[in-house]
């Protein structure tokens, strides 16, 4: 049942921006939930209760955004619709008490974009590519039952949750985000989902929670792949379900995430590892555990890999921008094992037409103009944020901020976008064999 609230200039904003009628809403909003599953029947009335302050419940809002989104051709948040009542707010700017377990609601959002009917054919043909006999298909996407259910989770539920992510990672960019979603979403839904309302050890349930956030990571992709940009910031949110409170490597990570927040125009060059913003779980884990080992830091990786991950909202979420330059030898190291770091590299080139993205490459082959340089982060000109192996130095004096500008000035020019850009990521992931 909607709620009414004071009449909503910010919707009415929007649909002036994008040239769109009240009826054309109505017919886009049921247009797209049909692709996602949902029978809807809106029409200009309904519109006409939101502009006086009627607030319909999830995942009406998320929708009104996606097409704005598409409409305008920005990204549009649920918060600038006027629409985001406390639930819709829980899946980015919600209550602490909304994200204390955003668990079912990430299970029930992974149902709304699943397609149970088209789930075991195309589940078929991601595993069949990489040779899997039908029975091992059949094993891997068996819903658990009740009986072993109350036994608890278990190291193989684990490592089944964390095969089936690594077939679908490697697999959809054959059949597209669009195609393969279906079927990985409602294994999260159903399977996982189960998994997950279980009690479990300590040690299985970070495991298992980590394996699901790979999921959530791939289904972003694939949403944004398919041009959801809506719904692939509704998965980026639940990236945040990780995060535990205790000492080592998250509080660090949480302070970078303070930092983003406040920033509006981040300019980036890195010549070791992606950002963190860009990175893939199993790649931030492999990264994190290597400085961990190096740093004798305690072992909080699961816990701070959850927070860098959840960087990766502002990429979505409006009012951000992400000028990334990257040297081409970030993309050759082998930082993490082949696996992980094919998906990384996949992910990067998922990333690459979001509106909020602006991502370069400096070939081996450039003629320089500024030397190889250590990672820094321009935030807004006001700060720059510069990572050497025993410390990450604050930079704030005006004359140093200067220098960083101007060399990142310098880079940029060496640097190549778009599609000679992406040609240097595919060659980086054919290299891996």
């Amino acid at each position: 049942m909607s709620r009414r609230h004071g009449h909503n200039a910010a919707l009415r904003g929007l649909l002036s921006e994008a040239g769109m009628s009240a009826a054309e809403l109505a017919r886009n909003v049921n247009r797209l939930a049909a692709g996602e599953g949902l029978t809807l029947h809106y029409d200009r009335t309904t519109v006409a209760h939101w502009l006086s302050g009627s607030r319909p419940r999830d995942p009406v809002p998320q929708l009104v955004a996606e097409v704005l989104t598409r409409g305008i051709g920005r990204l549009v948040s649920v918060a600038e619709t006027g629409l985001a009542g406390a639930r819709s707010q829980a899946s980015g700017d919600g209550s602490d008490e909304d994200r204390a377990d955003p668990l079912p609601r990430l299970v029930a959002l992974a149902r709304t974009d699943a397609d149970p009917v088209r789930r075991v054919r195309l589940a078929h043909l991601v595993f069949r590519q990489h040779g899997v006999p039908d029975t091992e298909i059949r094993d891997m996407l068996e819903t658990p039952g009740p009986a072993s259910l109350r036994a608890g989770i278990g190291g193989p539920d684990v490592q089944r949750v964390r095969f089936v992510t690594s077939r679908f990672a490697a697999g959809w960019p054959r059949y597209g985000g669009g195609h393969a979603r279906a079927a990985l979403a409602s294994y999260l839904g159903d399977d996982v989902g189960r998994l997950l309302a279980q009690p479990a050890p300590s040690a299985e349930r970070r495991a298992l929670l980590s394996a699901a956030a790979q999921i959530v990571q791939v289904l972003g992709d694939m949403s944004a792949d398919a041009g959801l940009q809506g719904l692939a910031q509704r998965y980026s949110m639940y990236l945040e379900w990780r995060r535990l409170h205790k000492d080592g490597m998250r509080k660090v990570q949480q302070s970078w995430n303070s930092l983003h927040e406040q920033t509006r125009v981040c300019r980036v060059y890195v010549s070791n590892v992606p950002p963190g913003f860009f990175q893939t779980p199993p790649f931030a884990i492999a990264l994190m555990e290597q400085m961990t080992r190096f740093q004798g830091t305690p072992n909080d990786v699961t816990e701070a890999v959850a927070a860098r991950i959840a960087r990766s909202r502002f990429l979505y979420e409006g009012g951000h921008r992400y000028v990334v330059l990257m040297e081409e030898s970030v993309l050759r190291f082998r930082t993490a094992d082949p696996e992980a770091m094919r998906g990384q590299l996949r992910h990067l080139l998922a990333v690459m037409p979001l509106a909020a993205v602006s991502l370069g490459i400096i070939p081996f082959t450039a003629q320089r103009t500024v030397w190889p340089l250590e990672a820094f982060y321009l935030h807004d000109d006001t700060v720059a944020v510069v990572e050497t192996l025993t410390a990450e130095i604050k930079v704030t004096q005006p004359r140093e901020l200067a220098d960083y500008a101007k060399a990142f000035a310098g880079l940029a020019e060496m640097a190549v976008y778009g599609d000679p850009a992406r040609d240097l990521i595919r060659a980086a992931i054919d290299a891996l064999g």
